[in-house]
This record gives C-alpha cells, sequence and structure tokens, in this order.
C-alpha cells in the first residue's frame, strides 16, 4: 500500500478515560481547559449566565459547568457560593474542577444537596466551611463531591445512549479504537449494554465500575467480566485512592510546597480509602478473577496500593491479574521496582506535563519532584510495560499531544520538565498501541499490524517515526478503521 508519506498504524488504545462523563458533559458549560475562554471569575459568570438564556431555563433548573482550573484563573482560586449565587439564586448551579476533585455549588443547590453548617464531612472527602464558620463555602472536595454527582439529572435511557455514541465518535476522530468508560455507573453500564445488543458501538469500550467501599464490590459478584459483547467489555473495577495534583487533594509523601487556600503548611492530601478496605476489596477482586485499576496521582497513595497487593499475594494464589496504577505521577523510583515484581502496569496521563507542568514545578511540587513527573524512562529502564492515557474529560482525547508529552516533556511555556525521563517515539506509540492491548488482556488480538490481528488501524498525515519530535502534537489522523470499516475519515482540504 502506498500511503504517499502518510502513516498507517493500529488503533489507538486509551489507557485511560472516561467515556461516559464525556457524554454526560456534552450539554454543559465551558470547554476543556486550557482551550477554552474562561480566564477569571467574570467569564465563568458569564459563561453559565449565557447557557440559562441559551437553554431558556426555567428557575429550579440545574445549571453544571466543567473543567474550571484554578491554575489558569486570573484570581488564582477556587469560585465561591457567593460568585455562583451572583449568576442566579433562581437555579441550582454547579461547577466542576478539572481534575474532577472538587465542585462548588451555589445556595439553592446547596439546599437541595441538604449541606449546612451541621452538615458532617464524608468519609474521605470535605465540604468547605466560610473562614471563621461552619457555614458552607460552596467549595466539595474529594468524595463530598460524590454527594452532588448523585443528585443532578440525569438523561433519558435513549438520549444517553445518543449521546454516549456522540462521545464514540469523538473518540474515533482521534484515531482511538478502544476506549474506557472508568467509573462507569449503572445507567450508563446498561446503556452501553443496549448499544452493544444493537451491535452499534463505533469503538471498542472496557468498562470499570467505581467501587467505593467492600459493599459496592460484593455487589458486583455475579456480573460477566474478561469477556467481549459486541464491543463492550467489563473489564474489572476501579478503586479511587486519592485526588489530583491539580487540585493539589492526592495524597503525597512529602508536603506540597504551597498548600491550597485554608490548608496547613504540611498539607499532604488525603486518603480517600481506608487501608484494611483497599485490601479487602483486593481479595474479592482476586478471589473472582477481576483486574483492579487504582487512581493514585501521589505516591502515599501508590504505597497503600502496593501495601495492600503484596499483603494479599501473602494469602492468596494471584494468577496474570495485571493490575494497573492510574496517573502514577508521583511515584518513586523504589516503588517502580515494586511494580515490577508484581507486575503492575503504570499509566501515565503524559499530557498534564503540558498542560500543568509549570504549575506543577512553580506552586505544587517545586522543580526537583516536578521533573519526575510520570517517571516513563524510568518505568522503561525496569522494562515495565505502561500505557498513555487521555483521562478525558479531565484532558483532551488527544493522543498525539500525549505522545508529545511523553517524549518531549515540554510545558506550555517551552520549560523541558526532567529531560532524563523522555522516551523515545517508538516506545510512546507503544504506550498507544500494544501495551494498551496487552493491559486490557487484548495482546492476540489489538496492538500490532501483523496477520490475524483485528484490523483496527489509524492513518496518520505523516509519519511520527520521521517528523521531528516538536512537530508530534501536530500529527492528525485521516482515516480511523475499526474491524477493517472506515468510523472515521477527515474531509479533505479545499
Amino acid at each position: 500500500m502506498d500511503l504517499a508519506g502518510k502513516a498507517l498504524l493500529p488503533g489507538f488504545i486509551d489507557g485511560h478515560g472516561h467515556l461516559g462523563a464525556v457524554a454526560l458533559r456534552s450539554e454543559q458549560v465551558q470547554r476543556p481547559p486550557p482551550l477554552g475562554t474562561v480566564r477569571t471569575i467574570a467569564d465563568m459568570r458569564r459563561a453559565l449566565r449565557a447557557d440559562i438564556k441559551r437553554r431558556k431555563l426555567a428557575g429550579g433548573q440545574w445549571v453544571v459547568g466543567w473543567n474550571y482550573d484554578d491554575s489558569r484563573l486570573r484570581e488564582a482560586r477556587q469560585p465561591t457560593r457567593a460568585d455562583l449565587d451572583d449568576v442566579s439564586t433562581m437555579h441550582p448551579i454547579a461547577v466542576y474542577h478539572s481534575s474532577g476533585a472538587i465542585a462548588v455549588v451555589n445556595t439553592p443547590a446547596l439546599r437541595l444537596l441538604g449541606i449546612d453548617a451541621d452538615t458532617p464531612d464524608p468519609a474521605g472527602g470535605q465540604i468547605g466551611r466560610q473562614p471563621r464558620s461552619r457555614e458552607p463555602s460552596g467549595v466539595l472536595a474529594d468524595s463530598a463531591v460524590f454527594i452532588l454527582t448523585r443528585a443532578l439529572p440525569r438523561p433519558s435511557d435513549d438520549e444517553l445512549a445518543t449521546r454516549l455514541l456522540q462521545a464514540e465518535r469523538q473518540y474515533a476522530r482521534r484515531g482511538f479504537t478502544t476506549v474506557q468508560d472508568g467509573a462507569v455507573d449503572d445507567a450508563e453500564l446498561e446503556a452501553l449494554r443496549r448499544l452493544a445488543r444493537a451491535n452499534k458501538h463505533e469503538v471498542d469500550v472496557v468498562a470499570y465500575p467505581v467501587v467505593a467501599s467492600m459493599a459496592d464490590a460484593e455487589r458486583l459478584v455475579g456480573q460477566r467480566f474478561g469477556a467481549w459483547e459486541r464491543g463492550l467489555k467489563l473489564g474489572g473495577i476501579e478503586l479511587v485512592l486519592d485526588g489530583g495534583l491539580q487540585s493539589r487533594s492526592a495524597w503525597l509523601g512529602a508536603p506540597y510546597t504551597t498548600p491550597p487556600a485554608g490548608k496547613p503548611r504540611g498539607w499532604r492530601g488525603v486518603a480517600l480509602m481506608a487501608a484494611t478496605e483497599v485490601e479487602q476489596i483486593l481479595e474479592l477482586a482476586v478471589d473472582q478473577g477481576w483486574q483492579v485499576l487504582a487512581h493514585a496521582d501521589g505516591d502515599a497513595a501508590a504505597e497503600q496500593y502496593l501495601d495492600a497487593w503484596e499483603r494479599v499475594i501473602e494469602r492468596r494464589r494471584v494468577d496474570d491479574r495485571r493490575p494497573v496504577l492510574l496517573r502514577a505521577q508521583t511515584v518513586r523510583e523504589d516503588q517502580l521496582d515494586r511494580m515490577r515484581e508484581l507486575k503492575m502496569l503504570p499509566s501515565f496521563a503524559s499530557a498534564q506535563l503540558y498542560y500543568w507542568g509549570d504549575w506543577y514545578r512553580d506552586t505544587v511540587l517545586g522543580p526537583a519532584r516536578a521533573a519526575r513527573l510520570d517517571p516513563a524512562q524510568s518505568a522503561l529502564a525496569r522494562g515495565l510495560l505502561f500505557t498513555l492515557q487521555t483521562d478525558t474529560p479531565a484532558l483532551p482525547a488527544d493522543p498525539m499531544r500525549l505522545l508529545a508529552s511523553a517524549v518531549n516533556r515540554t510545558t506550555r511555556s517551552d520549560k523541558v520538565l526532567g529531560p532524563n525521563q523522555r522516551i523515545p517515539v517508538f516506545d510512546g506509540l507503544r504506550g498507544l498501541t500494544s501495551s494498551g492491548a496487552h493491559q486490557v488482556f487484548d495482546g492476540e488480538r489489538k496492538g500490532e499490524l501483523t496477520v490475524g490481528r483485528v484490523a483496527d488501524l489509524v492513518i496518520l498525515d505523516r509519519n511520527p517515526l520521521s517528523v521531528r519530535t516538536g512537530d508530534l502534537a501536530t500529527l492528525r489522523p485521516l482515516t480511523t478503521y475499526r474491524r477493517g470499516a472506515p468510523v472515521y475519515q477527515a474531509r479533505p482540504p479545499r
């Protein structure tokens, strides 16, 4: 096949993301950072007011925004209930931080959620308070965000299925042929199953229900894990062990350079799950044959996950379960050694180096720790397989930005963050293809251009192995094939 300078690659496989969240947020306000136009809290208020007007929302209807980023706001702070009350006190309003670990609501929303001065913090979460008061500030952090998420109105079954297909097409336009729906809930999973029964999926979807307690895990016993059914597979379970570095809620072994507002010096973030419960869930997962993915931005959270696995394998025979450490941004060298022994895969959201690398270096971690973020070269040196993940919708579903960030490690200010952790282009491509197939137990079917594999393919406008590494982020998919049939074709230039 003569591609005239273009490049044929295996279809991209996302190491982790949230298809359902992409679908649900398609009707919400604001665009993902740093591609949007919200630069100040006043911009945020204008965007929310415009949404109320555009959608002709009656009083009492929810207004929801997504992906504000305090590191990019001119005020360099979280919005408050007062900021959102200024938009409207006739509508409950909520805005989510780009990390997903923080949300802010206005006064009507607090009333609907039943949150007041007497409401205790939930386990693993925090309800922000006004200075020298128990009155809620409107900020909800970590597990307290779930109070909001559970209360938001949901689309109808048909509308949810339609939005999921639209989200799949967004991924296909970027060259992805296999994606994840991390933290999938019951309604999303049923909608995905309906699409599978109708043979309508346009990319393959691996779903992972989130497990926050032993009760959550026990509820999943008896479901069919690990088998493809017309483009859908229930891959395993997902644990969320801490928050995110962006919101300074990741659980670190050493303090943040600058604590977030309202937190004391020495702040290290918090654990979202008890060690004993993590261990019990892993034991059940081993007994049931489930794969386990764990979100751990901080090295203390990674330590909890590693400790739990090491204790479990002392008591249980563990076959090839391929545990995954999601994000793994601050994982240490000694922890990578332990991961190799456990055959655990790190999944790096390397695009964060570009979008927030300057913030991490100057405000969050300091230069030394920031230089070791997403240590892909250290993983390579140990022969440790790793994947690259979009973590969409927190980040755009852009595999070329992922690749460019892992290879170049440049920030938005064009500074290099940890040059000794750069990796070759070919190894970065493996993190988007063959390693991704291995992570989801599909290494015999996907991820390589060899006879007998499924024809999940992408044609790029240029060859990533021959362009300048500084141009990697500009490469674009021209055609994406699933099972040999095109699911996306770029419009020819005029």
